[in-house]
């Protein structure tokens, strides 16, 4: 096949629906705490999912042994089933004058339904990215190529950066409302007028034709 025709059926291609929705992604923030680890007074577990930067969930001194081998988890679900592409940790308000409260290492599980199996979407071993910082978002990314849909989180801080004490104001997924089904396709049956777009078994259609106009050589 000439790589115009080529040329032209990836052009035809590029304008189908699914090609040409973006993924718009956003901060989801409606989540409600089940279960965690205790904190100051007034700065329990639930503070980190509460959707207000002025509160935060901190573990003092008293209730840790140092930065390392640490059992620090919250539970939470949000309101309806959401698609993770991504999170946020927000800093809290006074990390720029008590160093090392960050978490170091920890683990992001997930679940659709609340007897399914922990999947692991995120995990971070001496992060270097979280700054001491007040008030401050930093984003990183989960690991979800299906786009699978959520609504039971499990956050696991297993290290802290130093002293003892841990603490942060905001844990909120980025999601994407209207994301796409990852575009894997494979070209088969081509002729000099058609070609079969076959999508993997998680896609609604089975297969889409592309017609493509032939040009003349010359």
């Amino acid at each position: 096949m000439k790589i115009r025709h080529l040329l032209i059926l990836l052009l035809f291609a590029a304008l189908l629906p699914w090609a040409a929705t973006a993924q718009t992604p956003n901060l989801y923030t409606s989540y409600t705490a089940t279960a965690g680890i205790s904190g100051e007074p007034s700065q329990e577990y639930p503070c980190l999912v509460d959707n207000n930067i002025n509160t935060k969930w901190c573990v003092g001194d008293d209730d840790l042994s140092g930065p390392d081998n640490l059992d620090l988890y919250i539970e939470f679900y949000s309101a309806e089933p959401i698609i993770p592409t991504g999170y946020v940790l927000t800093t809290g308000d006074d990390n720029a004058t008590f160093n090392g409260r960050n978490p170091k290492d920890w683990t992001i599980k997930a679940k659709a339904n609340p007897n399914d199996e922990w999947t692991t979407i995120a995990t971070v071993t001496d992060d270097q990215v979280l700054q001491d910082v007040n008030f401050t978002d930093f984003a990183f990314m989960v690991n979800n190529p299906n786009l699978a849909s959520y609504q039971y989180f499990r956050f696991d801080v297993t290290a802290i950066q130093s002293g003892g004490c841990f603490q942060l104001a905001e844990l909120k997924f980025s999601i994407c409302d209207s994301c796409p089904t990852p575009v894997n396709f494979t070209v088969s049956n081509l002729t000099a007028t058609t070609a079969d777009l076959s999508w993997g078994a998680s896609m609604p259609t089975d297969s889409y034709t592309v017609k493509y106009k032939q040009v003349p050589e010359g």
